[in-house]
């Protein structure tokens, strides 16, 4: 196998295999009550083709019966917002998009209001339906803050500005030999990629030395 070299950010790099190892780790309605870590605003960012804020000007209930999947605790809206800030794509969307969302009972157990809010959402566009989009997961809407917006900015420049490491899809094999001495190896991990090419990642340790990653 042969590959054009190429130096790439390895924090981006190692994200990116954590993703193609484990697909999206922020799929569970439970994590809407949490704080997003890294992982998730990560997984939700490599997922979505849109990053959107978006202010929400409707919304409307959709009965439990038709909201299959729904986590306890949880309903599901139909939300129609209005796009304040593109984040990442935007190309071939409306000014006003749709989606369903799902998001988790006030105190009193009814649905909460989340009309006048503004909330950013990692969607995918639904082709030949322009201003419909789908959350990549049920939950995949965060209420804005700039704590957040704070951290997600940098994120996606990482994943998509120019110079971002290529979009891996699978690991397809790993190689690791012994060295001469005690605790010497060198382990070479082949990595497939969307549009790039394959990508190679070698980890050399020695004795008395940190691992060298290249």
């Amino acid at each position: 196998m042969t590959a054009n070299r190429k130096t790439f950010d390895f924090r981006g790099i190692l994200c990116a295999v954590a993703l193609a190892l484990c697909g999206p780790v922020f799929g569970s309605a439970a994590h809407a009550r949490q704080a997003p870590t890294f992982e998730d605003l990560a997984s939700l960012s490599d997922a979505a083709d849109h990053v959107l804020q978006v202010r929400i000007i409707k919304q409307a209930t959709v009965e439990p019966d038709r909201s299959p999947g729904l986590a306890p605790g949880f309903v599901r809206i139909y939300a129609v917002g209005t796009v304040k800030q593109v984040l990442h794509g935007g190309e071939s969307l409306t000014q006003v998009v749709r989606y369903l969302a799902d998001v988790p009972l006030d105190a009193r157990g009814a649905p909460p209001r989340v009309k006048g809010g503004q909330f950013i959402i990692f969607a995918r566009a639904v082709p030949g339906s322009p201003g419909e989009v789908v959350l990549v997961a049920p939950d995949a809407q965060l209420p804005v803050s700039e704590e957040l917006k704070a951290r997600l900015v940098p994120l996606l420049a990482e994943i998509y500005g120019p110079g971002a490491p290529p979009r891996l899809t699978r690991i397809s094999n790993v190689l690791s030999v012994a060295g001469n001495l005690a605790g010497e190896s060198e382990t070479q991990i082949f990595i497939d990629t969307r549009d790039s090419g394959p990508v190679l990642v070698s980890v050399v340790r020695r004795p008395g030395r940190p691992p060298a990653w290249g």
